[in-house]
């Protein structure tokens, strides 16, 4: 078999079962920090009169776009492109059965790090996901 082949599939399952899962993890958190911190940069714009300073629509706006336009649908995004590499991946072994053997092998071998990750550490998110991807497409 074409070790080349090899390498390039493995590129391919481990981009989109652990590096964009991860990508996409980091901008999952982004998104939970700016809903997190929304009452604390609320209290920033409220007049010591009542109400809320003549800014604060803009601020809100620009809070939510981010939020949710940017980086939910950033990390969305990540998670789909993901999945969409790994069925190439598991489309383009099919029918191949030492081809199928060695990215078995390779989504074995991300398994166990994600189970070292997710017991070892807090990037368990990205871990977690690494493990869902494995479990969904690979076997």
């Amino acid at each position: 078999m074409n070790g080349d082949v090899n390498v390039e599939l493995e590129k391919l399952w481990r981009a989109g079962a652990v590096d964009l899962p991860q990508a996409a993890a980091a901008f999952q958190a982004g998104a939970t920090e700016i809903e997190q911190s929304r009452e604390a940069a609320d209290a920033a714009f409220k007049r010591s009169g009542g109400g809320m300073g003549s800014l604060y629509p803009e601020w809100e706006k620009l809070r939510n776009t981010l939020q949710a336009n940017i980086l939910t649908k950033s990390h969305e995004n990540l998670l789909k492109a993901g999945e969409t590499l790994t069925h190439i991946a598991n489309d383009f072994v099919a029918g191949d059965e030492e081809l199928m053997a060695e990215l078995r092998n390779i989504q074995q071998n991300a398994e166990e790090v994600s189970d070292d990750l997710h017991a070892t550490g807090p990037d368990s998110a990205a871990s977690v996901n690494v493990e869902q991807q494995t479990r969904t497409h690979g076997q």
